[in-house]
């Protein structure tokens, strides 16, 4: 694993081999959230995104959110007012070209953190090597996908979910995605690691689940500490479908 020096500014921290200018560090001083003003809207992503955030709700408040959005895309013109200058623009691109590094938010203080990509991905595999903390299993997909079609084929053939909200509930195949924030304030950068489980394949039974638990937020009175509590005190409960 090389070793560099690290080039602190105020909003981003360069432990990579790179030399960038200031333009680029500039960029990436904006933040990872920092939106480019776009050339034109992405229709396609728009429909998929509101088909995501209403595939629960009544089909009165559907509408009336379809019209709303529809009246906004009509309305939208292409503003004057880019908010990345020639210089950053360019630096932008010769930041996404540079694919020897990654770009990372740190774990604490919401700072920037440019990194080889090889010493993240060593960083990452030297932490799931922790044999008492992780463990290597087998790839569950498989063994997922049977169970949940099991379930959706029993719920569909109970009139309890329609044909087309079986399919949306075994829709995804994907699985979670880990990725790695460095701990900076800390000696070598060690990686705290994250799993993410957004758009993975139990992400629309969540979902579904999810829209009737919080129904109950005003009738249950007593609460769930963590995680692996609440694990263990719905082991033995028997749902009934």
């Amino acid at each position: 694993m090389t070793s560099t020096k690290i080039e602190d500014t105020t909003d981003v921290i360069n432990i990579s081999d790179a030399q960038l200018t200031n333009d680029q560090l500039n960029v990436l001083a904006k933040g990872l959230k920092f939106i480019i003003t776009p050339k034109a809207l992405n229709i396609v992503d728009i429909i998929t995104n509101i088909e995501h955030a209403l595939h629960s709700v009544t089909p009165i408040i559907k509408q009336a959110a379809i019209a709303e959005i529809n009246t906004f895309v009509k309305q939208w013109k292409k503003t004057n007012k880019i908010n990345l200058n020639y210089n950053e623009n360019k630096a932008k691109k010769q930041l996404k070209n540079m694919k020897n590094i990654i770009i990372v938010s740190a774990d604490k203080g919401g700072k920037i953190i440019v990194m080889n990509k090889a010493d993240y991905i060593s960083k990452i595999e030297e932490k799931l090597d922790e044999k008492d903390i992780y463990e290597q299993v087998n790839d569950p997909t498989n063994l997922i996908k049977k169970k949940l079609t099991t379930l959706t084929n029993r719920l569909f053939k109970a009139n309890r979910i329609t044909k087309n909200f079986k399919n949306e509930l075994t829709s995804n195949d994907d699985i979670p995605r880990i990725r790695g924030q460095p701990k900076v304030h800390e000696e070598n950068c060690p990686m705290r690691l994250i799993t993410s489980t957004k758009n993975t394949i139990l992400s629309p039974v969540s979902k579904y689940v999810f829209s009737y638990i919080k129904q109950l937020r005003e009738t249950i009175e007593n609460t769930t500490c963590n995680t692996s509590k609440f694990i263990n005190e719905i082991f033995k409960v028997k749902i009934e479908y």
